[in-house]
């Protein structure tokens, strides 16, 4: 009997997630709860397992490709046994009922679930449309011709070998009109409005036009193009969705000697310069709970505990895992957990449960030798501190009447400017500096 195999639900937030690796191939024998697929959503890596003992029957996936909640990413062949066992004569019956056999079409896959298979390079594009002389988009398709082409006129490429980018949430509202035929093109192609700012409207009024859109695409197609992986797509939509707020930063050196010498009078596994400054955060919000709340219609939200994001950088992207209630933590105990939690962002490992839920977050660009930047905070959170490279600075000591030698480095504290104005993000900034200066408080 074939059991089907479903991209299951990893996530109250997750709508589709990209296949990144086959971990068995068709033919090989699995035992249930056996990790058979590696997927990538927005957030971190998972694996899908198998339902049964049994045999791969077949995988209608590929690397690469992207697939929604529920889709049929292939199908295990088991005994009659092993189904009644597991309880699984339902989705034998809802997916298996086309297939006879091991070897299960794209067609029968189709016909036992339409709603859940997803489009395939070799299905020609009709499935999508409904309708087998649908032209594909010509920036979707990933094969170009850098020739113009005559006004308004349609490119029947082939598509990519691999599912189409599925819809993204979040999309902001037009900043003028488009029309449908625009809207249309733009769905086939992939676009986002956020895409069309780059293009000066030649239509009445600055619009812009079909024929202005499709020379758009063509002048793209002359460069070259790649996929974006999920990871990027996420932190994209995020940072537009956060620069929709009207945000601020302001800066202040620390002395950080004292923090050094702290530090190295600790034990292994020592924290790091980023792990104090999440710790300040916390103890200055819990100080000032108004500099952290969130402004949600005429309501100031204001948070109980002090979570605080840490960002961490990934092949793709960044991460940004929690740490819980800093405030009520002294540092030595923050150090294993924000260590775990670090290297599962590394790792993609991370659960939904460690990177939801910050009140605001710390990044550390120091590593990279800049002194100074200006992080945005992610959507849900209201400021961002961010800690620069160190430097050796003089400073004038009025004791010994001469130039000192101290190491240096720059805060900076982005900051949703509804919630708070300088003066209070000066005082707030004022207390992580001093706290940094006196790391016994920590």
């Amino acid at each position: 009997m074939l059991v089907p195999i479903l991209m299951p639900q990893l996530g109250e937030s997750m709508a589709e997630a990209t296949v990144v690796n086959l971990l068995v191939a068709p033919g090989d024998t699995v035992k249930a709860d056996q990790d058979i697929l590696e997927v990538e959503t927005n957030k971190a890596v998972f694996q899908v397992g198998s339902s049964c003992d049994g045999s791969i029957a077949q995988f209608l996936v590929e690397k690469g490709g992207t697939y929604g909640v529920g889709a049929l990413l292939g199908y295990i062949e088991a005994t009659e046994a092993e189904v009644e066992k597991r309880g699984l004569g339902s989705a034998v019956a809802a997916g298996g009922a086309v297939a006879t056999s091991a070897t299960v079409s794209v067609e029968a896959a189709q016909t036992a679930s339409p709603a859940s298979v997803p489009l395939r390079a070799e299905d020609g594009g009709a499935a999508m449309h409904g309708s087998p002389d649908w032209n594909p988009p010509v920036w979707a398709s990933g094969s170009y011709s850098t020739q113009p082409e005559p006004a308004g006129a349609r490119v029947d490429k082939p598509l990519p070998k691999q599912a189409p980018v599925l819809p993204q949430r979040g999309t902001p509202a037009a900043s003028g009109f488009l029309s449908p035929r625009v809207r249309s093109r733009m769905a086939e192609a992939g676009l986002k409005e956020a895409d069309l700012g780059a293009i000066t409207g030649t239509g009445a009024g600055g619009r812009i036009t079909a024929d202005d859109l499709e020379k758009f695409l063509f002048q793209l197609a002359a460069n070259d193009v790649q996929t974006a992986m999920p990871m990027r797509l996420s932190v994209s939509d995020a940072m537009r969705r956060s620069w929709s707020r009207p945000l601020a930063t302001v800066g202040r050196l620390v002395k950080l000697d004292p923090l050094l010498a702290h530090r190295a009078a600790q034990s292994e596994p020592k924290p790091g310069p980023a792990l104090y400054a999440v710790r300040a955060l916390g103890l200055a919000l819990r100080e000032d709970r108004l500099s952290a709340a969130k402004l949600v219609g005429n309501k100031l939200v204001i948070p109980k505990s002090m979570d605080i994001g840490c960002a961490v950088e990934v092949d793709d992207g960044i991460m940004v895992p929690v740490l819980r209630a800093v405030d009520t933590q002294p540092l030595a105990e923050l150090v294993g957990p924000y260590r775990k939690l670090v290297e599962a962002a590394r790792k993609r490992a991370l659960t939904p449960e460690m990177f939801a839920g910050s009140i605001a977050s710390v990044t550390n660009y120091g590593p990279f030798d800049l002194e100074w930047a200006t992080p945005i905070p992610l959507p849900d959170e209201t400021l961002i501190l961010g800690l620069g490279a160190t430097r050796k600075m003089p400073e004038w000591d009025d004791e010994i009447e001469d130039w000192m030698p101290f190491h240096k480095a720059t805060l900076t504290l982005t900051f949703d400017h509804r919630i708070m104005d300088g003066g209070r993000a000066g005082r707030l900034m004022k207390r992580i500096v001093e706290l940094m200066e006196h790391p016994e408080q920590l």
